[in-house]
């Protein structure tokens, strides 16, 4: 995960959360390096949100989350190996 200047966005937390709303939303941590892994998610089309610091209770939240997903990118798919990039 980078940030606009194309900086790691390290020690931060991603979240994908599938746009059809069938999957229970995960959350896990960036390293210094701007890394990061899901194993598990199904084939799916995904918003994918990174946070320095958020509320665990917040981030599942749909209402909070929608104000800031004008500013995510769509996935093409959960399969293989991706390469995300924050795009505000």
């Amino acid at each position: 995960m980078h940030n606009a200047d194309d900086q790691p966005f390290s020690n931060s937390s991603v979240t994908p959360i599938a746009l059809d709303g069938k999957s229970r939303p995960s959350r896990t941590g960036v390293d210094d390096e701007g890394n990061f892994r899901f194993t598990g998610l199904r084939p799916a089309k995904y918003i994918l949100f990174a946070w320095e610091e958020v509320d665990e209770d917040l981030w599942q939240d749909p209402k909070f989350r929608k104000k800031y997903e004008a500013t995510q990118r769509k996935s093409p798919s959960a399969r293989g190996n991706r390469r995300w990039r924050n795009a505000a």
